[in-house]
């Protein structure tokens, strides 16, 4: 590493802060602020939510966007290959496959890898995408509104504005997506950074729904 980018690495290190007091700022911007009972619970969940981000920033260190998507290209490929050699082999043995379990758990797999390299963008030259940054800033509007890739309004237009996630400068949805980058990379004040990807996020929206870019639970 150039001797310029170790001294900085190293300033971030030394400024770093703990996730107790990162989480704490974090609570303060939650509205309304948890209650006595859901306390705990809720300071639960952020450190759930800082843990998988930090996972998925070590395994995004690896490929490219580009080189990622062909990664799930090919092995959505070779989830339907399975799939339909399964229906022949059924086909074949009528009485040995009375059980659909697999087919469905097969069908699930392939809905979800199928999301994922949906949501995957490759840009057409220019920088990387800083994909931590953009998982934050998705990550800080589920914890505002839990339903905001999903929502159960089937009019989108009405669920984004009703929605409690607001595109506003140093808005609730802009500090907690600060606050998260910074538990993941020690980066504070990422003002520019994760408003950049506030707007993409929203434009992205309001032309229709959009994949989660990652699932809690596959990094619990």
């Amino acid at each position: 590493m150039p001797a310029k980018h170790q001294r900085h690495s190293n300033e971030i290190e030394e400024q770093r802060r703990t996730d107790a007091e990162i989480i704490d700022d974090m609570l303060e911007v939650m509205e309304p602020p948890p209650s006595p009972g859901t306390y705990l619970e809720c300071k639960a969940e952020l450190k759930r939510c800082i843990r998988c981000l930090r996972y998925y920033e070590q395994a995004e260190r690896l490929p490219s966007p580009a080189t990622f998507k062909e990664g799930l290209a090919d092995y959505l490929d070779a989830l339907h290959a399975v799939k339909r050699k399964f229906v022949l082999v059924r086909s074949c043995h009528p009485g040995g496959y009375d059980d659909d379990t697999f087919l469905e758990e097969l069908g699930d797999e392939i809905a979800r890898i199928q999301r994922a390299k949906d949501a995957v963008k490759v840009r057409p030259g220019g920088r990387r995408e800083n994909r931590v940054a953009a998982a934050t800033v998705e990550m800080a509007a589920h914890l505002i509104d839990p339903s905001f890739h999903n929502p159960a309004d089937p009019d989108l237009e009405r669920a984004r504005q009703l929605s409690p996630v607001k595109l506003t400068k140093n808005g609730r949805w802009h500090r907690l997506a600060m606050l998260l980058f910074e538990a993941v990379t020690g980066r504070q004040e990422a003002h520019s950074l994760t408003w950049k990807y506030m707007k993409e996020f929203h434009a992205r929206r309001k032309r229709g729904p959009v994949p989660p870019r990652l699932f809690i639970g596959d990094y619990d």
